[in-house]
C-alpha cells in the first residue's frame, strides 16, 4: 500500500484503516472506492469484511436506500425468490473463499489452534459476518459486487445509484503571483485531480520599489493570461477562478491592472489578502494529507505561514529579497547578513510549533529537484521529498560562489529561477533555523489547487 492511499483511504474515512492489503478498486478520479482487508488485524482479533466501501458518495447515497427500507425488501425478496435466494447463497461462498486466499494456511492453522471461537467465526460467516444467507450491509455487498463479485444485493443496489454518480467536469485556475503565473486545468468530481499545469514568469513584481506596477510587467503578464486562456478553451474546461498574490496586493495601481484583466478575461480579477493567500495555499498543499502541518509558502514578494491554525503573511520573498540585497552580483558577507536580519526580523511573528512543517512554491520544488538533479522536473518525485537544514546550507555556499550564468548549469535549476533561488533558498533556511526545523517536506500542491478547491466549497 501506498502511504497516499492510505492517507486517502484514513481521510475518507475519518479514522485511520486497520488491516488494509490493497485498494480493490478505484473511482475514475483515481481515488481508492473500494478497500481489501485481511480477516486477522491482530491476533485473536478478526475483521469479517473483506471489502470495505471508502468513496465517501457511494457511502451516502447506500446510507440512504438503507433508510428507506431497501434492507428489509431485499430480506424479504430472498425468503420467496428462489432464484434470487440461491444468488445470494452463492455470494456469501464466494466472499468466504476470497476472504480464505488472504491468510495462508499455516496463519489459518495458528488462528484454530489459539483462538477458535475467531477461527468459527470466519469460517461460518459470510459477507460482513453474516452467518446466514442473508442481507445485512447494503455497503458490503455493492463493494462485493464494484470488485467483481457476483452478488445479487450489491447489482441491485448499483442500478438504483450508478446514475447518481459523480459527474466530472474541468475547471482551471490562474494565479499572478509576483515571480510567475500559473495554470491548472483539474478534473472535478469526487476529488479534484489535476490534468494540466502551467508556469510563465512575466515577473509582474519587478521594479516595485515605487509601489506600482510598471506598464511593461503588465503587459507581460496579460500576454501570458491570453495564452493561458486558449489553453482553457482547448482543454473544454470553465475558469473557476483568476487571481492575483503580493505584488498586485501591494501595488497603488492594483485596480488598473485589475480592470485590463477583466477586459482580457471577462471575469473580476481576485486580489488575496495575504491571510486568503495563506488559506488557499494551506487548503492546497495538505489535500489528501490527515496527519497534522505547518506550512510555509514562499513566494516572490511574500512568504506565507500557517502555523498550528494560524495564518500570517510576511513581506518577504525571493524577488523582493534578491532586488533588494543581491540583484548587483556575487552576494558579499554584507549582504548576505543584512539580508538574515531583515528576514529574522520578520520574523519574529511567527510562533514556533511541534507540528511537522511542509514547505510549497517555486524555492522549494526547485531546491528538491536539483538535490534529485533532474535534468527535466518530475512532480512525482518532488512531491514528499525531504529537504533539511544541511542540505540547503551546502547549497548556499556554492549558488553564492556562481554568477547567474553559471547556476543554470545545475540539473534541475531553470533559468527563470537562477537569480533569485539564493535568496529563495536563504529565507528558507532561516525560517527552519527560526522554528528549530531540521528538514521540511515539499509538497507541489499549492494554491493552484486551493484556489480550486475553495471555489468547489471545500475549503469554507
Amino acid at each position: 500500500m501506498e502511504s497516499l492511499d492510505l492517507q486517502l483511504i484514513e481521510k475518507q474515512l475519518g479514522r485511520r484503516p486497520r488491516g488494509v492489503v490493497g485498494v480493490g478498486l478505484r473511482c475514475p478520479a483515481g481515488y481508492p472506492r473500494v478497500i481489501v482487508t485481511k480477516p486477522v488485524v491482530e491476533p485473536g482479533q478478526v475483521f469479517p469484511t473483506t471489502y470495505w466501501l471508502t468513496c465517501p458518495h457511494l457511502v451516502k447515497e447506500v446510507s440512504r436506500l438503507e433508510s428507506q427500507g431497501l434492507v428489509g425488501e431485499l430480506t424479504e425478496r430472498a425468503l420467496h425468490d428462489a432464484d434470487f435466494a440461491r444468488e445470494l447463497v452463492e455470494a456469501h461462498e464466494e466472499y468466504k473463499a476470497a476472504r480464505q486466499a488472504l491468510l495462508s494456511p499455516e496463519e489459518w492453522e495458528t488462528l484454530k489452534k489459539e483462538y477458535p471461537e475467531q477461527y468459527a467465526s470466519l469460517q461460518e460467516s459470510g459477507i460482513a459476518g453474516i452467518k446466514n444467507p442473508g442481507v445485512k450491509c447494503l455497503h458490503a455487498h455493492l463493494a462485493h459486487y464494484l470488485v467483481g463479485g457476483r452478488n445479487p444485493v450489491g447489482r441491485i443496489v448499483w442500478e438504483l445509484i450508478k446514475e447518481k454518480a459523480c459527474t466530472r467536469n474541468r475547471l482551471a485556475s490562474i494565479g499572478v503571483g509576483t515571480n510567475s503565473t500559473r495554470l491548472l486545468i483539474a478534473e472535478a468530481g469526487c476529488g479534484v485531480t489535476p490534468v494540466y499545469e502551467d508556469i510563465d514568469y512575466p515577473r509582474i513584481g519587478s521594479s516595485l520599489e515605487k509601489g506600482l506596477l510598471t506598464e511593461e510587467a503588465m503587459e507581460r503578464t496579460l500576454g501570458v493570461i491570453r495564452r493561458f486562456l486558449k489553453i482553457v478553451e482547448e482543454y473544454q474546461a470553465e475558469l473557476s477562478v483568476i487571481f492575483a498574490t503580493s505584488a498586485v496586493r501591494s501595488a497603488r495601481n492594483q485596480g488598473e491592472f485589475a480592470q485590463r484583466v477583466l477586459e482580457v478575461v471577462g471575469q473580476e480579477l481576485r486580489v488575496l489578502s495575504g491571510q486568503e493567500e495563506a488559506l488557499w495555499t494551506y487548503k492546497g498543499a495538505t489535500y489528501g494529507m490527515v496527519q497534522s502541518s505547518s506550512l510555509v509558502d514562499i513566494g516572490g514578494g511574500s512568504t506565507e505561514f500557517v502555523i498550528d491554525g494560524s495564518f500570517t503573511s510576511l513581506n518577504v520573498g525571493a524577488v523582493r529579497l534578491h532586488e533588494a540585497y543581491f540583484a548587483t552580483g556575487l552576494p558579499t558577507q554584507a549582504q548576505l547578513d543584512q539580508a538574515r536580519a531583515d528576514i529574522q526580523e520578520k520574523l519574529a511573528r511567527i510562533p514556533v510549533s511541534n507540528q511537522r512543517l511542509v514547505v510549497v512554491g517555486g524555492t522549494a520544488t526547485t531546491l528538491a529537484s536539483m538535490e534529485l538533479g533532474l535534468e527535466e522536473y518530475d512532480a512525482k518525485q518532488v512531491h514528499g521529498r525531504t529537504l533539511s537544514q544541511e542540505v540547503l546550507r551546502r547549497w548556499l555556499v556554492r549558488l553564492a560562489e556562481l554568477p547567474v550564468a553559471e547556476r543554470t548549469k545545475f540539473p534541475g535549476l531553470p533559468p527563470e529561477r537562477a537569480d533569485i533561488i539564493f535568496s529563495g533558498t536563504l529565507i528558507l533556511l532561516t525560517v527552519m533555523e527560526h522554528l528549530n526545523v531540521l528538514q521540511v517536506q515539499v509538497s507541489v500542491n499549492d494554491i493552484m489547487l486551493g484556489a480550486l478547491l475553495w471555489q468547489l466549497g471545500e475549503g469554507r
